[in-house]
């Protein structure tokens, strides 16, 4: 009987480590042309946001950056392939604290208008704050050719943009005059995953054993 309720326990605990979505989408095919960038504040606080998190992200959470997809527009110049480099800083063109690179590139060159692009993600994780527009949750994101870190940008592409939510304060492109524009957000669809606790990963090492043996 015990044995029977430390397995539902941990595979309750197993449920509680899932996917956190957001969609931020318009599908008119506007675009902005020559922007170097953008950033994306994974807040707590939903006094402002326009498209709400599913489920609700916590505060003070660690989240695994799984998944970044993005709308190519196509009057992008064909460039060699590229990457979405993380960056925890951004002053003045001045790109700093670099977390990684995206899994793979893409040739932005090649889509058309509202082509979706999927960057996938490895090793890079963000705490959510409650803090908007500020803090730990916020990061930034620089179209970079290679794997390393950067300093300044590399290219600028064209990006859709999000009509819904033109003064957003949690997402905004940034364009190239090396400035965050306030009221311009782009089209994109993010998705986190919880970092489980150390004692809650060892529950769930334990409830694997007494599964594996009571088969």
């Amino acid at each position: 009987m015990k044995r029977a309720v430390f397995v539902f326990m941990c595979m309750g605990l197993t449920s509680m480590v899932s996917a956190e979505l957001v969609e931020v989408y318009d599908n008119t095919g506007d675009a902005y042309g020559n922007t170097r960038g953008f950033r994306i504040d994974f807040d707590a606080s939903t006094t402002s946001v326009n498209v709400d998190w599913t489920p609700d992200l916590v505060d003070g959470q660690i989240y695994s950056l799984d998944s970044l997809t993005l709308k190519a527009d196509s009057t992008n110049a064909t460039v060699t392939p590229v990457y979405l480099g993380v960056y925890t800083g951004f002053d003045a063109g001045v790109w700093s604290g670099f977390l990684g690179v995206s899994d793979q590139a893409y040739d932005w060159g090649t889509p058309s208008v509202d082509t979706v692009l999927t960057y996938t993600f490895t090793g890079i994780n963000v705490t959510v704050d409650s803090v908007v527009g500020s803090g730990s949750g916020l990061l930034y994101f620089m179209y970079q050719y290679g794997t390393d870190a950067r300093t300044t940008y590399e290219i600028t592409r064209a990006t859709c943009k999000w009509n819904l939510g033109m003064a957003d304060t949690f997402s905004n492109v940034i364009g190239d005059n090396n400035a965050i524009v306030s009221d311009r957000s782009p089209e994109y669809a993010a998705q986190l995953t919880a970092v489980p606790e150390p004692v809650t990963m060892v529950l769930l090492g334990l409830g694997g054993l007494l599964l594996r043996r009571k088969r």
